[in-house]
This record gives structure tokens, C-alpha cells and sequence, in this order.
């Protein structure tokens, strides 16, 4: 069966919580790696949504749907996009359902889901013969091409150079035009004009959700193979 690989990249440059420094550095130290259980199985996807005055409740919901989507299989990627205020405590929901290890995602203005696309949470995890890398960086606001470059670099190592393996990338974040063009430009300086890339900018305060926490001024690179 073919492999399917997936890259998700989350940007954000600015803002409160977690405080980026004034250099890019190379790699988070508690970058890490979810291979799958057991070689052979289909990828697998489970999809939640729930609009709820509770944002945890909201969260919890989500997942519950996602994880029951699965019917069984073990999950190896959480992601999560929202336009709720609260949310700390929405990842908390999602976290009584997932691993907060394997939760990432980002801010959104509404999610866009199968079940509703109004206000609320939209869960989406993923399982079966995957593997996850995880790379986080910080980067100076003025320079987005710098911040791509840093991307691809970080991730490049990670890239399945098989044919037989199918790759995308996915770009998460304050990518908010003009600047988005000069992020993926930085991107493809590493990995080819050819490299699959889609995505878009989170909004509501620009939060990137990593490892379950949120997250201001970094780049999130996430590897599934």
C-alpha cells in the first residue's frame, strides 16, 4: 500500500504567552517522534465538531466525535482549529479525549468541518501506519523568507525521499498577505518549487495549539510519514 505523508507547519510571530526570542534557533528540544503501532494499517481519519457556550465542553465533545470516528484505531496526530475565547480551556476538553502530546493546530476564524461550520471546535485525528517528527522554532517578524528557510531546514532531514511515499505541507499561522508568499518562497529555497504546500493564517489572537499548549511567536513544523 502507499505511504502517505503529510507536514503540517504552524507560523505565528507575535503576541502574548509564550514569548519567542530575538534569534531563530534551531530546534525544540522536546521535539519528538509518534511512530505507529503496527506497520501495514490504512491511515485512518475521525472528524468531531461541537459549537458549545462551554468552551471545554466544546473541546471534550469534538474530540469524543473524532476519537469514535476512529473505531479503535490508535491515533497519531490531534489537530484542532477554533474561533472560541477560552482557549486553554478547550484544549483541556480535547485533552480529556487525546494525548495532549499529539495535539497541535491553531486559531481560526470558524472551523470547517463535515458536521457544521459555525462557531465552535473542529477536531481531526489521524491514525494508522504513520510516523510524526515535530520541529518548533522562533523567528524575528520581519523576515518570513528566513522563517520558511528555517522550516524546510528543520524538516528536510525528516522528508521521505521515496517516490512511493506522498508528502504535503500545510502552513499554519500570522501568514497573512503579503507575507505568506515570502514564507513559502523560504520554504521551497530548501525543499523545491515543486514541494506540495497548502494552508492558511489563523486568527483570534493568531494561537498555535503545541503538544496541547498554546503557543505565540513560533514556528510549528509537524511530520507525518
Amino acid at each position: 500500500m502507499r505511504k502517505i505523508s503529510l507536514i503540517i507547519v504552524c507560523l505565528l510571530l507575535s503576541g502574548c504567552g509564550y514569548q519567542p526570542q530575538d534569534q531563530v534557533h534551531a530546534i525544540d528540544n522536546q521535539s519528538v517522534n509518534h511512530e505507529a503501532d503496527a506497520s501495514g494499517q490504512p491511515m485512518t481519519a475521525g472528524v468531531g465538531y461541537a459549537s458549545h457556550d462551554d468552551a471545554r465542553a466544546a473541546g471534550e465533545v469534538a474530540a469524543q466525535q473524532a476519537h469514535a470516528a476512529l473505531q479503535g484505531a490508535t491515533p497519531k496526530l490531534v489537530l484542532v482549529f477554533d474561533n472560541v475565547k477560552d482557549k486553554q480551556a478547550m484544549l483541556a476538553g480535547v485533552s480529556r479525549v487525546f494525548d495532549a502530546s499529539m495535539i497541535y493546530g491553531c486559531s481560526s476564524y470558524a472551523p470547517l468541518t463535515h458536521l457544521g461550520n459555525q462557531n465552535g471546535v473542529g477536531v481531526m485525528a489521524l491514525a494508522g501506519d504513520v510516523e510524526v517528527a515535530v520541529a518548533l522554532a522562533n523567528v524575528r517578524e520581519e523576515d518570513d523568507t528566513t522563517a520558511g528557510k528555517t522550516l524546510g531546514e528543520l524538516i528536510q532531514p525528516h522528508v521521505p525521499t521515496s517516490d512511493e511515499t506522498g508528502k504535503l505541507m500545510l502552513l499554519f499561522g500570522k501568514c497573512h498577505v503579503p507575507r505568506n508568499d515570502e514564507l513559502v518562497k523560504g520554504v521551497q529555497s530548501v525543499l523545491g518549487e515543486t514541494f506540495p504546500i497548502v494552508g492558511g493564517a489563523a486568527s483570534e489572537g493568531e494561537a498555535v495549539y503545541h503538544r496541547g499548549r498554546i503557543t505565540y511567536g513560533v514556528n510549528l513544523a509537524v511530520l507525518l510519514k
